[in-house]
């Protein structure tokens, strides 16, 4: 009896001894980690688009998205143009490749911010970690006006403007 006693306490203290090393080793390597994370980078990550893939540099201070660039693309020119200005400029403003695509260039607008994604996760870091960041911002406040109209043309097709005549 007093065998199998020391046995299981034996054995349950280098179970707990094992468990509290492991827990300690892990901090150590995630801040390791943390470390060798250049504070100034430049990554690039490619993404699938809707004519062929859509590559970007994108360059980060940190857990900052400091400037965003495609550097290659084939997609539809005229369609892509408005992705490629407006939502490069939300990802830095939003510090976040969360942002809302482009009416008419949606797979454009998700090409580059899957290529925003890649490129930080090249870097070894995760793409959930970069939020926005969070401003003040003036609340508009809705003003309502009153109209009174005699008529009023719901429709502009024939039978509209018939009505409106």
């Amino acid at each position: 009896m007093h065998i199998s006693k020391r046995i299981i306490t034996v054995l349950s203290s280098a179970a707990l001894l094992l468990s509290l090393s492991a827990c300690g080793s892990g901090s150590a390597s995630s801040a390791a980690a943390a470390s060798s994370v250049p504070a100034v980078q430049t990554v690039t990550g490619t993404a699938a688009g809707k004519n062929g893939d859509v590559t970007v540099e994108v360059s980060l201070e940190g857990n900052k998205i400091t400037g965003v660039t495609v550097t290659d693309q084939q997609e539809t020119e005229g369609i892509s143009d408005a992705a490629l200005e407006k939502v490069l400029q939300r990802i830095v403003e939003a510090n976040s490749v969360k942002v809302d695509a482009v009416a008419g260039a949606t797979i454009p607008s998700e090409a580059i911010m899957n290529a925003v994604s890649a490129a930080i996760e090249s870097a070894g870091l995760n793409p959930a970690d970069f939020t926005a960041v969070k401003t003040a911002k003036a609340s508009a406040v809705a003003e309502t006006e009153s109209i009174d109209t005699d008529l009023v043309v719901v429709e502009a097709g024939g039978p509209g403007m018939t009505a409106a005549l």
